[in-house]
């Protein structure tokens, strides 16, 4: 075990206080996930997300953005690079691509972070159950949680 251990960092170019670094910043960046959504979880960030919300649409009429319509459009444009059709197509073309080229680790590798960040994205919405907000109209229908975000995840 050893052995292979100092074979993976002679092969990755890491010592022993990179990995250690890598630890502490998935560490530091767990904990501070847990308490934003301790946050979330008991609201403390509503008024701050209401807020936010409340200033991108013109006073007085939350169904309209403050944005020109061609930002509007863009805006959905690339929203719709993080929906569940998207990354699946570019999966499998990765997938395919890595298979062409017999590169099976990476081929695991995209599989398992892309499968694993959707069970975790998944479980996590379902765990935090916080509802999308209410407080102004929304320009795209999205059935699923609000929290964690799934693009910013996946």
């Amino acid at each position: 075990m050893q052995r292979r251990f100092r074979n993976f960092l002679e092969k990755s170019g890491l010592n022993e206080a990179g990995i250690l670094l890598i630890v502490l910043a998935v560490l530091a960046g767990t904990l501070i996930f847990i308490s934003i959504a301790n946050d979330v979880v008991e609201g403390e960030t509503q008024h701050f997300d209401n807020y936010i919300l409340k200033s991108l649409r013109e006073p007085g009429d939350v169904s309209q953005p403050i944005f020109p319509d061609w930002v509007t459009n863009a805006m959905e444009d690339i929203t719709s690079l993080g929906s569940a059709t998207i990354i699946v197509l570019f999966t499998v073309i990765v997938i395919g691509y890595l298979l062409i080229q017999k590169k099976y680790y990476w081929l695991w590798l995209v599989l398992i972070a892309t499968i694993g960040g959707a069970i975790l994205v998944w479980g996590l919405k379902e765990f935090i159950g916080r509802t999308r907000p209410t407080v102004v109209t929304h320009l795209l229908e999205e059935k699923s949680l609000s929290f964690p975000s799934g693009h910013s995840m996946m």
